[in-house]
């Protein structure tokens, strides 16, 4: 009888065991999944994206101080991840992309900061060609009407040139 006993403890512990590293695992595999599907983006692109998002809403006041975020953020990106010919292309872009944001973020005209948009943008789309920026997808948008492109996380057309305006006027004319 004790020898049974024994034995249904036994049992009773590696069933236990078993279930704790059951989930274990399962925690572990749920939490590799939550990583990996976190997008790693530069916060000079994310700061740019910002001040697209702002130029869509026709936020001027927002477009402003997201600019300025973007400058800073340029100011002070490291390039350490870059290829060599990435940190070619952003050594060349620098002052331009600092001096493009700093332009925006010091007007509070809307039709001013979209236009300026134009040359940060320009810019930018150089930079997201030759340097990996994100880990995600980023759509480079056209729109016909103005002649001009953007960079965007969505597929989605959100004009920043026109905002409500013509908000979905564009195409997305290629995939970096």
């Amino acid at each position: 009888m004790e020898l049974y006993l024994k034995y249904k403890r036994y049992k009773y512990i590696i069933m236990k065991s078993l279930i704790s590293l059951g989930l274990i695992l399962l925690l572990s595999v749920t939490t590799l999944s939550v990583v990996n599907a976190q997008k790693v983006t530069t916060p000079s692109l994310q700061s740019y994206l910002l001040v697209k998002d702002a130029l869509v809403n026709s936020d001027a006041k927002l477009a402003a101080e997201r600019s300025a975020e973007l400058g800073k953020s340029i100011q002070t990106f490291k390039t350490v991840s870059l290829t060599a010919d990435g940190k070619k292309v952003f050594d060349a872009l620098k002052e331009k992309l600092v001096a493009d944001a700093g332009l925006i973020a010091k007007s509070d005209n809307i039709s001013d900061q979209r236009s300026r948009f134009e040359t940060l943008s320009a810019n930018m789309i150089l930079l997201a060609k030759a340097a990996k920026l994100s880990d995600q997808e980023i759509y480079l948008q056209y729109c016909p009407m103005k002649k001009a492109s953007w960079l965007s996380s969505e597929k989605d057309i959100k004009n920043p040139y026109y905002g409500k305006q013509m908000l979905t006027c564009g195409s997305v004319k290629e995939t970096l």
